[in-house]
């Protein structure tokens, strides 16, 4: 049996990452390198190579001759986000169903009822790691390397405005609730309807969040920003696309 051995750096990367998405430390934080160092009793330059990691995935912003912030991500970067995730998900399923051994799919099927378990107890933990486990045997089955690419760009920030999301008060069993009925959609193999049925889990997520960053639903900032996308549009946009890629 081979062991698995991970680097200091990856162990400072994933306790950093855990911080940031527990909000012990928040957008805007000051990180001092030194600290986290002593911290963890391990040298500057691991943590250093941890933010860089942490960079790339969105969550840390190093500032020339200022510092490591914790990114605050904007609302702007939230619509922009999940129209890519509204976009593709559905073809992510949609491949899975057509390219997947039907045992994954079934498994992938069965565990709505864990993920049920863990919404009604408020174990948050525990239900964003089946979410991620479920997506991440999904785009396995979809068999894309394109896709898979994709995702790990923008898995960060996903992750990141994931926790923040489902940490609202009923969030977690609207969520299992919406699971459930692409699981349903995927389990009688009606691939249209679980295509249709991702991009609108994808779209009632992406309401909640910009609610939670004190945005209305068109994604249009308090500032007085942009306007970003609106959900209805994208929505029958993302659903033409699903149907197109039959």
């Amino acid at each position: 049996m081979s062991l698995q051995y991970r680097s200091a750096a990856d162990l400072a990367a994933e306790d950093i990452r855990r911080r940031i998405h527990s909000g012990e430390l928040e957008p805007d934080t000051k990180i001092s390198i030194d600290d986290l160092a002593a911290e963890m009793r391990v040298s500057s330059t691991p943590v250093r190579e941890a933010l860089k990691e942490l960079q790339s995935e969105g969550l840390v912003r190093i500032a020339p001759r200022s510092g490591v912030y914790v990114r605050r991500i904007s609302a702007d970067e939230v619509a922009e986000v999940y129209a890519v995730k509204q976009s593709l998900e559905p073809l992510m399923v949609r491949w899975a169903m057509l390219r997947g051994r039907p045992d994954r799919l079934r498994a992938v099927v069965v565990s709505v009822r864990d993920l049920a378990v863990y919404a009604r107890d408020e174990r948050l933990g525990e239900y964003v790691a089946l979410v991620e486990e479920r997506r991440s045997a999904l785009l396995e089955m979809a068999d894309s390397e394109v896709l898979t690419t994709i995702f790990q760009t923008i898995d960060g920030r996903v992750r990141l405005l994931r926790y923040r999301n489902l940490a609202q008060p009923g969030r977690m069993a609207r969520s299992s609730l919406e699971h459930k009925e692409v699981a349903d959609a995927i389990g009688a193999g009606d691939v249209d309807r679980a295509c249709v049925l991702q991009a609108d889990h994808v779209r009632s997520a992406t309401r909640s969040l910009l609610s939670l960053m004190g945005e209305d639903a068109e994604g249009i900032s308090a500032a007085g920003r942009r306007r970003t996308w609106s959900l209805e549009a994208e929505f029958m946009t993302t659903a033409a696309q699903c149907e197109s890629a039959r």
